[in-house]
């Protein structure tokens, strides 16, 4: 039975990764244009915006490439 799981992740793997990273890319397109990294000012005005929410939003905007503001 593995065997038969094996070969068939093996035949969806490849297609379903490509898939996947083609999908991420079109976000970032998307996405790209909105993200900002906030400065601590922005930060401590802006509801909810925690040291995790700011980790999460550093994270993205790593990720989309976007650096920081002066």
């Amino acid at each position: 039975m593995l065997a038969r799981v094996s070969a068939h992740l093996e035949a969806i793997l490849p297609n379903g990764i490509t898939q996947v990273q083609k999908k991420l890319n079109e976000i970032k397109v998307l996405v790209k244009p909105y993200a900002v990294t906030l400065t601590p000012a922005e930060r401590h005005y802006i509801l909810k915006m925690g040291e995790k929410s700011f980790a999460s939003v550093t994270n993205i905007s790593r990720v989309l490439g976007l650096t920081a503001r002066p």
